[in-house]
């Protein structure tokens, strides 16, 4: 198969002068027409040329990338706004097809929306979703309420694996719960983690679905591969009930890599070598969502894991769960002995030198670093 490989961002191997001459000769509606056809790697390096040219592509990101108009498919505007602050007090994420179809530019049609979020938040988020309209649907019947559900679903009581169906996926989620919109005609799962959102995403069945999106960023994970060679490599092939989910991404144009050879896995270009990653690395395009709102940055950049290679399993994405002091304090960290050697003597106990608890923002803070110098 052909080389794999992300090229730097700050090349000018996507770029070339005419392009940028065309840009700066065109009236601002035509932006769009040659942005259209850039990558995201593309547009990155685009905007860095000049300054001109970082207006032109924050101008048609705003334009392109407009999140409340995607969430308006499935809620008002008025609501699509409270959806994200909800976002950012709760940590829930968006994920699957409707992040794919996002980033990627396509149109959006006869899709749900799938969201995750930790189960301790579950049931609040599940709750708004009835007061803007929408209807649990329970697969016990009708009677069935969704505060029974999400009971049932605390003391694992239910599982029902449904169209989601994988093992290891179920491993890591606690519930997942349907809600139907009957005027909208529109449909949202709302996924339980027992763990974290990030948990969930890092289970699924290939890196293509590696993508999600907070309140504040949309971001993926493989944005290169996935993007530009349309190439997805396939993960935790034990599990061969998510073969139905990965062909659905096969008849959208990707292809499933299910075999690397030795130079691809150590090649330091590509984004599917072993190696530690965590979210805001190198490899990582994370694309700022207007209009913002007034809520701090979320955590997920603190979460790091190890990416691997198995000739059965395919790509391996496996980490060490860690719990600092406070409830909604959960992270994924690589399951490397020196970074959790030296991560946990400082968290773990909650304490600083002064006696006083570590808060969740020096906890961040602490995780980010070690991943900017360190990983």
């Amino acid at each position: 198969m052909p080389e794999l490989g992300w090229r730097p961002m700050g090349t000018s191997a996507y770029l070339t002068s005419s392009v940028m001459v065309m840009l700066e000769s065109l009236p601002l509606t035509c932006d769009d027409t040659v942005c259209d056809e850039l990558q995201p790697a593309s547009l990155s390096c685009l905007a860095g040329v000049s300054k001109m040219m970082n207006s032109v592509v924050w101008g048609y990101q705003r334009r392109s990338f407009n999140i409340t108009r995607t969430l308006s498919l499935f809620m008002t505007v008025e609501e699509a706004f409270c959806f994200r602050v909800l976002q950012a007090k709760t940590g829930m994420i968006i994920i699957g097809s409707v992040v794919v179809q996002f980033m990627d530019r396509a149109p959006l049609k006869d899709i749900d929306l799938d969201v995750a979020v930790g189960h301790e938040h579950s049931y609040e988020v599940g709750r708004w979703l009835c007061l803007i309209g929408y209807q649990f649907q329970s697969d016990l019947g009708p009677a069935h309420s969704f505060a029974e559900a999400h009971v049932q679903a605390t003391l694992g009581m239910h599982r029902d694996l449904g169209a989601f169906g994988s093992p290891l996926f179920w491993s890591r989620v606690a519930s997942v719960f349907t809600f139907r919109h009957i005027l909208r005609s529109t449909t949202i799962h709302l996924i339980s983690a027992e763990y974290s959102p990030l948990d969930v995403i890092l289970a699924s069945h290939s890196t293509c679905v590696m993508n999600f999106i907070t309140h504040e960023q949309a971001v993926s994970l493989y944005p290169f591969e996935m993007f530009h060679s349309r190439w997805s490599l396939v993960c935790n092939t034990v599990d061969s009930m998510q073969e139905t989910s990965r062909q659905k991404y096969v008849r959208r144009g990707w292809t499933m890599v299910k075999s690397l050879t030795y130079m691809e896995i150590i090649n330091p270009k590509s984004e599917f070598r072993t190696r530690n990653r965590f979210v805001g690395d190198d490899n990582t395009w994370a694309l700022s969502l207007e209009p913002a709102i007034p809520y701090p940055s979320s955590s997920l950049s603190a979460n790091s894991w190890h990416h691997g290679y198995g000739l059965l399993r395919g790509g391996t994405l496996t980490s060490e769960q860690f719990s600092a002091p406070g409830p909604s304090n959960r992270y994924l960290l690589a399951n490397d002995s020196e970074y959790l050697d030296f991560i946990q003597p400082m968290c773990v106990v909650g304490l600083t030198s002064g006696g006083d608890v570590i808060e969740t923002e020096d906890i961040v803070a602490l995780l980010n670093a070690f991943n900017s110098t360190v990983m």
